[in-house]
């Protein structure tokens, strides 16, 4: 193994234990252990080609380690700031739905699948893969499929859209990589595709137990019974009995919400993370 490659590989075990055990978000750690390693590369020689992956590795069993370090390695600043943002931008969104466990397997799963998805398309080119974006369009396959209609701040050129929806922010990203296709023949859109594909696959393999984690922070009816003093929360309550889709029973919860008077102050309150608040600084966990 060459002597970057370990070093390289000690640091992403180093940042993924430090999120688990420091209770770190795991996406921006990845985001600081990509910008560690490329600044090491910056003062290494012959990076690049130490931590890239060729698809006749497979074949030859050889530098079989680079599925791993070419994830983490970039060909410049400019590849390294634009999958940087969109990790930025997705991945603390999406691992806060699914929890860092989850998180981590869509993304060096969707990135494994996108390198073997490079390789079988291009299994006899002289190419080499380098870059984090196979692993993220892992999340925005997983985000499609779990969360479609959730709305994340997501970037056009210049412009940062506070509110997009999961569904357009991927059609978009469909379309962005059919134009790379087209018209850029060094971007890797195999991989990008494979990584895409691979996140779908595991969102829908994680789907009934994320669903069924966002329903239990529903809470009984019953426990909403006492606080019921207008008809508004009595709809709410109504509409939550026998309702299924995790989604209505969350907006009904937060119907609920907007019509109950806070104890201290008695503004309208929210919903949010299991529990009913108040901006006074009231806030009353449900079970």
């Amino acid at each position: 193994m060459d002597a970057l490659a370990g070093v390289v590989i000690g640091i992403i075990a180093v940042c993924v234990l430090l999120s688990f055990f420091k209770k770190l978000d795991l996406s921006i750690t990845l985001v600081l252990c990509n910008i560690v390693i490329f600044i090491l590369t910056m003062f290494w020689s012959g990076s690049n080609s130490a931590l890239a992956f060729n698809p006749v590795y497979l074949e030859t069993g050889d530098n079989l380690y680079t599925i791993l370090t070419s994830m983490f390695a970039h060909a410049g600043i400019f590849h390294l700031l634009g999958n940087m943002l969109f990790l930025i931008l997705l991945g603390p969104a999406l691992e806060q739905r699914i929890g860092k466990l989850k998180f981590a397997a869509v993304y060096f799963i969707s990135g494994i699948i996108a390198t073997l998805t490079f390789s079988a398309v291009l299994w006899n080119e002289p190419v080499y893969l380098l870059g984090a974006s196979g692993a993220i369009s892992g999340i925005i396959g997983t985000f499609l499929v779990t969360y479609p209609r959730d709305k994340i701040t997501m970037i056009m050129g210049f412009i940062l859209i506070p509110d997009a929806p999961v569904w357009a922010v991927s059609a978009v990203w469909f379309l962005f990589n059919v134009i790379l296709a087209a018209g850029s023949p060094q971007t890797a859109w195999e991989a990008h595709l494979g990584g895409f594909l691979a996140g779908a696959v595991i969102g829908l393999l994680f789907y009934k137990s994320v669903m069924s984690e966002h329903e239990d922070k529903v809470p009984e009816t019953s426990s909403l019974e006492q606080l019921v003093t207008n008809s508004k929360q009595r709809e709410a309550i109504d509409a939550l009995r026998g309702e299924t889709n995790p989604d209505i029973r969350k907006a009904w919860m937060e119907h609920f919400a907007e019509h109950t008077p806070c104890p201290n102050c008695g503004s309208m309150m929210t919903w949010s993370k299991n529990s009913l608040k108040c901006n006074c600084g009231y806030s009353r966990k449900m079970k």
